[in-house]
């Protein structure tokens, strides 16, 4: 079973996700606030800062997929994965960052809490074999190993090598689809 839009799990049931074998699927991009603060008067702050945390989750074992639900062409450039990594990976939003106050780490951007960001191997873990887990293809794709399919891109950068603010700018120099070259070169 697959669960989505996860904005607010109550910290009780966080390590609840792996007993259940339940799968949280969920789009990064709203970590970094595109939402401003306008929950708060709604939810209360203490619930409003618990918002976007599924480090906990991970930690107890959890299986945590991420993707993008955006739908409308003025937005299609929140869907690439490396703007969901950035956005997870540094809790500020690229392109509507939240105004320093209540409901970012002081002094910055950052949407609270600071700890609730996400590491990049868990993003790529994410993006990639808890993806394929989620849709039961994880024998086939999701990970490079012999026997599996042969889809996979080769990025223009090491995203453990660019800084945290330019995650989104990777691209693919090469994709590989069922082992063939679909864009791109290789070296």
């Amino acid at each position: 079973m697959t669960l989505a839009h996860d904005e607010l799990v109550d910290p009780s049931d966080m390590p609840r996700v792996a007993r259940l074998g339940v799968i949280l699927h969920w789009t990064p991009h709203w970590s970094g606030g595109m939402f401003g603060v306008a929950a708060a008067e709604h939810l209360g702050w203490e619930r409003f800062n618990r918002m976007y945390q599924f480090n906990p989750v991970i930690e107890d074992g959890g299986i945590v997929s991420y993707g993008s639900d955006v739908v409308t062409q003025y937005e299609a450039n929140r869907a690439d994965p490396f703007f969901g990594m950035q956005a997870g990976h540094t809790r500020i939003d690229p392109e509507y960052p939240m105004e320093p106050g209540p409901g970012t780490v002081e002094g910055t951007s950052m949407r609270q809490p600071e700890s609730a960001r996400l590491s990049l191997e868990d993003l790529l873990q994410g993006y990639t074999l808890n993806g394929a887990v989620q849709l039961r293809l994880a024998d086939q794709i999701g990970s490079i190993e012999v026997g599996k399919m042969a889809n996979l891109v080769v990025l223009d950068a090491n995203l453990f090598e660019v800084s945290d603010d330019h995650i989104r700018s990777v691209q693919p120099a090469a994709v590989l689809f069922e082992g063939r070259l679909i864009h791109g070169s290789l070296p």
